[in-house]
């Protein structure tokens, strides 16, 4: 494609790929060539999720943010005026906050606000779950702070002792999650999120579930809502399958009314615009909430099956293509399977895995 083209320009930032990839890749295989010019944002050439075949127009390298926030802001403004991009998604929680704290910069340039607004996001470490979970009236997994003082000492086995049950769920400010399984993992796994939450600046309180983690019973909702709190689109998966980092590497969508409600009442105290994902974990047909994140999830790529494409959905909202709200029918229908191989799969067998969302497939 020309680089003339007239096509709204849209850029993701972070685009790792491996045994399991950033969402930012997935995001961008969501937007189709015919309707975007695709441009894909790197901080190294390692970031193979950007070279998918066919997946981007042009791809482009700045500064990491890891080493120096102002360079790489620097740089991206650089490549917003030079290429005249309308819209900037980030490809990870970590890119989100960078980016929401740069977004003036971004503006400048000629980029389209993005709507997420920082000050809203760092009440995730600020407040913490437990409070934000409590101000929603949701109920709540039982957490209690990592035990040490990462700028201080490194963790060790004895910090863990006071853990009730195992695996555990730890999380930090930045949206980096870990399940563990016994005090040596969660050693290392405490060391990786405080080095992860000091890169951005020193957030990131980190916490750990009181109670049993359960992956065969967790589900993860995306919710995009504008400024105004109104639903844009919406959708919802059953994960079958994660890695250590809680990641979901295989999943089934649902559609469950509960699992939106509580999805929505905890943006609304939250009070963020744009796409969230939000994880949750199952007891009793109750929703107890884990964990809120900006962005997309991994399994974004399962709307290209069905249902309304959400990427698509925030940017043209950005671009001021779609109304300021739509029907809720604007969810991911039950039963498309997501799995993450050598590449991403998308596959709708008839759907008899909408039997997933019922508790009445076991992976």
């Amino acid at each position: 494609m020309s680089l003339n083209s007239a096509l709204p320009r849209v850029a993701v930032v972070g685009l790792e790929d491996g045994p399991t990839v950033d969402p930012g890749t997935g995001v961008l295989a969501c937007l189709s060539g015919q309707d975007y010019f695709r441009i894909a944002v790197v901080t190294s050439a390692t970031q193979s999720g950007a070279w998918r075949a066919g997946a981007a127009d042009l791809v482009i390298q700045v500064a990491d943010w890891r080493e120096s926030e102002a360079a790489f802001m620097h740089e991206l403004a650089l490549a917003v005026a030079k290429h005249g991009i309308a819209v900037v998604l980030p490809g990870n929680p970590a890119i989100a906050q960078v980016l929401s704290r740069g977004e003036i910069v971004l503006t400048n340039a000629g980029a389209r606000p993005n709507l997420i607004d920082f000050a809203a996001l760092a009440q995730l470490s600020a407040k913490g779950m437990p409070r934000l979970a409590e101000a929603a009236g949701l109920p709540m997994m039982a957490f209690f702070p990592v035990p040490f003082d990462a700028s201080e000492a490194q963790p060790n086995l004895q910090d863990f002792a006071v853990a009730p049950w195992w695996p555990i769920y730890m999380s930090s400010g930045d949206g980096q999650r870990r399940r563990v399984i016994d005090a040596a993992a969660a050693v290392k796994a405490a060391s990786d999120l405080a080095h992860g939450a000091s890169a951005l600046g020193g957030m990131g309180t980190m916490h750990l579930t009181a109670a049993a983690y359960a992956p065969d019973r967790v589900h993860e909702i995306c919710l995009i809502n504008n400024a105004s709190g109104a639903e844009l689109g919406a959708a919802a998966v059953r994960v079958l399958g994660d890695d250590s980092h809680a990641r979901p590497w295989f999943a089934v969508s649902v559609d469950d009314s509960a699992l939106f409600e509580a999805a929505q009442r905890f943006s609304k105290v939250l009070k963020t615009a744009g796409p969230m994902t939000f994880t949750v974990q199952e007891f009793d047909r109750a929703y107890y909430i884990l964990d809120a994140r900006p962005g997309f999830p991994e399994w974004v790529e399962i709307v290209n099956l069905d249902g309304p494409n959400l990427p698509a959905i925030w940017v043209n909202h950005l671009l001021g293509k779609t109304p300021e709200a739509t029907e809720t029918s604007t969810r991911v229908p039950a039963g498309a399977l997501f799995s993450q191989s050598a590449d991403d799969l998308v596959i709708d067998p008839g759907r008899p895995l909408a039997l997933a969302s019922q508790g009445e497939f076991t992976p």
